[in-house]
């Protein structure tokens, strides 16, 4: 596989209920095109972080285990 996505729930300035759902992509060697999606939202909702990209360090690496 070369994307991972997931979610979750936990809290955002100490409120419950915030939201965060990531795409993390490997796009092989030597990773200068991998990339990142990263989306956070309070509990009401509000768009708190919406970032996407090529990462501009590093190398995610996809594994099965």
């Amino acid at each position: 596989f070369d994307t991972y996505t997931g979610e979750g729930t936990g809290s955002y300035n100490g409120v419950p209920g915030a939201t965060a759902v990531w795409t993390f992509t490997d796009a092989g060697e030597p990773g200068s095109n991998d990339t990142a999606t990263i989306k956070i939202t309070d509990v009401n909702n509000n768009v708190v972080l919406d970032v996407s990209g090529n990462l501009k360090n590093g190398n995610q690496q996809a594994h099965a285990q």
